[in-house]
């Protein structure tokens, strides 16, 4: 379909690019690479470093793009990323059993490539996650002297898609 704007196109390629119609695209301000975990099999944790996480059909069953599927893992996947002192938002679409204990921390560091001090982390609490695919999300406040961070999931039987850190509750 031929479109100049996003409101031109629908699910399951709801962005328009070069006036086609796309699988959504993350903002330019989200500081992670690859939120949606899109890609081959190869490539779907393109930026993430995982262990024992599997990509799964995404939320919006868009061809080529994916989500993740973690059994029960802790920090996996996760991704280091910059991230100056301040305000922010982090969330994402998640779903899973209700009151599993998932969640999604952010580990703050005081210097570049997640090196230097890490005592302060903040958490996203993923219970009352459904079966169904909802928006989770918080504004947080990243302590003076952090220069990056790390995001990482925790799940039981946690489905995570379009992961952001912003300045906006957006993908």
């Amino acid at each position: 379909m031929a479109c100049n704007i996003d409101n031109h196109c629908v699910a399951p390629t709801p962005s328009c690019s070069n006036h086609a119609c796309v699988c959504r695209k993350p903002s330019a301000a989200n500081k992670l690479s690859n939120p949606g975990f899109d890609g081959t099999a190869s490539t779907g944790f393109t930026s993430w470093t995982k262990t024992n996480v599997v990509l799964a059909a995404d939320i919006e069953s868009c061809p080529g793009s994916n989500s993740v599927f973690i059994e029960n893992s802790e920090n996996d996947p996760n991704q280091c990323f910059t991230l100056p002192a301040g305000n922010f938002t982090m969330g994402g679409m998640f779903k899973a059993p209700p009151q599993t204990g998932s969640f999604v921390r952010i580990r703050y560091y005081s210097g570049a490539n997640c090196t230097g001090s890490n005592s302060t982390t903040d958490d996203l609490s993923l219970n009352g996650t459904t079966t169904n695919w909802s928006l989770f999300w918080n504004n947080y406040t990243a302590p003076a002297g952090t220069v990056s961070a790390r995001v990482g999931l925790y799940g039981i039987q946690l489905y995570a898609d379009q992961v952001f850190v912003s300045n906006s509750a957006q993908f």
